[in-house]
């Protein structure tokens, strides 16, 4: 894998007057919820009941992140976008004043979506070979002592989350006894999706750049110029 010849990406002037710890950021996170409910309840006679209910969020967090873009600083500015969904309708239905019998069909899903906040694949772009080149965002430099640089590392991430569910309840009275039976069936689904370390993670800790003598003096951002991690990861998706 060679060594990107056009690093860094963009990082900010300090902004603090100070030769270390010389830049401040206090990043926020902006979440914008939107959800609603229907519901219908109608009777069709002195025996027949029938209610229904459907439910929805979209719920959208844009974190900013530490550094400004491509920098971004570690942190989790990754998109999250979920979308819970349910529905419910449940018939009832008095056969005697002692028999009634409740039928209910529900369905419920949860739908998780973590993208990069970036749109397009940059491993390209500064030079970085033998990487991902296809998922959106690039690798991720940890660099000891420094803040990192790129994107969370595991993006994206997806689930789909489903539930659906048939359920029946007969219940009898007589005198002082109560009897309740039934049935219950569910299909549940789960599939998920994660990309780990899929554009590459690369960690310097300064253990290239000690004196061998003595096994001193190291410096982290000194073996990220020579490109020369102390630990790399690569997935395949």
């Amino acid at each position: 894998m060679a060594w990107p010849p056009r690093w860094p990406p963009t990082r900010p002037n300090p902004n603090r007057g100070s030769i270390i710890n010389n830049y401040f950021s206090n990043p926020r996170s902006n979440a914008t919820t939107h959800k609603g409910d229907i519901r219908i309840d109608h009777t069709f006679g002195p025996n027949d009941t029938i209610y229904g209910r459907y439910s929805r969020q979209d719920y959208l967090l844009t974190p900013e992140s530490n550094l400004p873009a491509p920098a971004f600083g570690g942190g989790d500015p990754a998109l999250n976008k979920n979308e819970p969904q349910s529905f419910v309708i449940s018939h009832g239905h008095i056969f005697t004043p002692n028999l009634f019998n409740t039928l209910k069909v529900s369905w419920n899903r949860l739908l998780t979506n973590r993208s990069s906040p970036l749109d397009g694949n940059l491993n390209p772009e500064i030079g970085l070979k033998g990487a991902n080149t296809e998922l959106s965002g690039f690798a991720l430099f940890s660099i000891n002592g420094y803040a990192p640089l790129g994107p969370p590392a595991n993006n994206p991430q997806f689930s789909d989350s489903q539930t659906r569910q048939l359920t029946n309840d007969m219940l009898w009275t007589r005198g002082h006894h109560t009897l309740k039976f039934g049935g219950n069936f569910m299909f549940i689904q789960s599939p998920h999706l994660q990309a780990f370390q899929s554009n590459g993670t690369f960690t310097f800790n300064g253990n290239f750049s000690r004196q061998s003598a003595n096994n001193t003096f190291g410096n982290s951002f000194a073996d990220f110029l020579l490109g020369i991690p102390f630990n790399s990861q690569l997935s395949v998706v």
